[in-house]
């Protein structure tokens, strides 16, 4: 099966959404300062 950029991407939030949001939250907050 092949997926594109953007459909890699969604595998990957897919199969680690936690680790993804953790991520985030990280540049979220490095981004507020």
């Amino acid at each position: 099966m092949q997926f594109p950029q953007l459909g890699n991407s969604s595998l990957l939030y897919y199969l680690a959404p936690r680790i993804s949001k953790e991520d985030y939250e990280e540049d979220d907050d490095l981004n507020d300062f």
